[in-house]
C-alpha cells in the first residue's frame, strides 16, 4: 500500500509601477444638413469621396465643441498585491486533490476621469477558490477536473447611482484528459463558465439590467522534453 501525504504552501506577490500615464481627447462635431445635402453626401460618399460638396452650403448648420482634453498621471492607483494559500493531499499515487483560496487586494488612489464619477481602472478587493482532482485511470492517462470562482473586482452596482460599470461574478469547472510518457504530454479538455450580475446598459439612469454570460473554450496541449 502506498504513502499518502499533505503539502501546502503559502505565497505573497507584490509590485509597484514605475511610472503610468493616460490622456484621453474626446471632440464632437453635429452638423445639420437639408435633405437635398444629405442625398449627395450619401450618394458620392458611396463613389469613394471622403469630402464631397454639398449642394446648398450656406443651409449647413455646423456646431463643434472644442476638444476635451483628459490627462491622468496616476489611472491604475498602485498596483495590488496577491495573497495564495495552497494544499496538495496525496491520497495514492493514483489520486492527487488540490485546494486554493486566493486573495487579491483592492486600490483605493487611481485617479477618476472626468465625466465619470469613479476610476475607471479602480478595483476591489476579491477572493477566488480553486478545487482540483487528477486521477490516474491507467499510469499513462489521467483524467482532471476543476473548479473555480472568477470573482468581478469592479464594484457591485448601487441602484441609486447611473453610470456604472458592469458587476459579473464567474464560475466554471474543467474536465482534461491526457496522455503521459516520460519525455512528452498530450491533452485536451473543456472549460466551462456560468457568470451572473447587473449592468447598466442606459446611461444616465439608475435602471439596472441583469446579466448571464456563458463561456465555452476548448483547449490542447502538446509538449516534449529534447
Amino acid at each position: 500500500m502506498g504513502r499518502t501525504f499533505i503539502w501546502s504552501y503559502l505565497t505573497a506577490k507584490f509590485g509597484s509601477f514605475l511610472s503610468q500615464s493616460y490622456e484621453q481627447t474626446a471632440e464632437i462635431r453635429r452638423i445639420k444638413l437639408l435633405d437635398d445635402d444629405q442625398a449627395t453626401i450619401e450618394s458620392q460618399s458611396a463613389a469613394g469621396q471622403t469630402e464631397p460638396p454639398l449642394t446648398n452650403p450656406s443651409a449647413v448648420g455646423v456646431y463643434q465643441s472644442p476638444g476635451n482634453v483628459s490627462k491622468q498621471t496616476n489611472p491604475l492607483g498602485s498596483m495590488v498585491n496577491s495573497y495564495r494559500l495552497g494544499v496538495a493531499y496525496f491520497a495514492s499515487t493514483r489520486l492527487l486533490m488540490t485546494a486554493d483560496v486566493v486573495h487579491v487586494t483592492g486600490e483605493t488612489d487611481a485617479e477618476k476621469f472626468g465625466g465619470f464619477s469613479y476610476a475607471l481602472y479602480g478595483k476591489e478587493a476579491v477572493t477566488n477558490f480553486m478545487a482540483g482532482l487528477e486521477y490516474y485511470i491507467v499510469p499513462a492517462v489521467p483524467m482532471r477536473l476543476g473548479f473555480f470562482t472568477n470573482n468581478d473586482a469592479r464594484p457591485e452596482i448601487n441602484k441609486k447611482k447611473a453610470n456604472q460599470r458592469n458587476h459579473v461574478d464567474w464560475v466554471g469547472g474543467s474536465i482534461f484528459f491526457s496522455w503521459v510518457q516520460p519525455n512528452s504530454q498530450i491533452g485536451a479538455g473543456f472549460v466551462l463558465q456560468n457568470g451572473t450580475g447587473e449592468s447598466q446598459k442606459i446611461g444616465g439612469v439608475t435602471t439596472v439590467q441583469e446579466v448571464e454570460g456563458q463561456s465555452y473554450t476548448f483547449a490542447f496541449s502538446a509538449t516534449t522534453t529534447l
